[in-house]
């Protein structure tokens, strides 16, 4: 309604725990959004809106499962992403206690120790 400027100006840093120190990163997002063709955002972030429930792969699935969680995500909350770790049967959760939804740029170096500890002690 008010422009991919407008819209990603307004969700973008959200997306991030400390906005000031990630301030080049997010104005890069923007830059880039804005870059992109309108409609493309309007289908991509109606694509995440309206995506299906997935519940059921979790529940089924027999292989270990990583949850990557960033303590102050307004995204996806902690809260939220506790549920659902409880429905597969392995499941491994890691917490970035200095990250929203954008770890793998806030935290970097603590998701790879995650993913390769998970990796590690998931071994088939």
């Amino acid at each position: 309604k008010n422009g991919a400027q407008m819209f990603l100006e307004t969700a973008t840093p959200d997306l991030y725990a400390d906005q000031s120190k990630h301030a080049d990163t997010i104005k890069q997002h923007i830059q880039t959004g804005v870059a992109s063709d309108a409609l493309h955002l309007q289908y991509y972030y109606r694509a995440i809106m309206l995506r299906p429930d997935r519940s059921a792969v979790l529940q089924k699935t027999n292989i270990p499962v990583l949850f990557v969680c960033g303590l102050h995500d307004k995204v996806v909350p902690l809260q939220q992403s506790l549920k659902q770790s409880y429905l597969a049967n392995e499941t491994h959760v890691h917490l970035l206690k200095l990250s929203a939804h954008m770890g793998m740029i806030e935290e970097t170096n603590e998701l790879i120790k995650a993913i390769q500890l998970f990796i590690q002690h998931s071994a088939i």
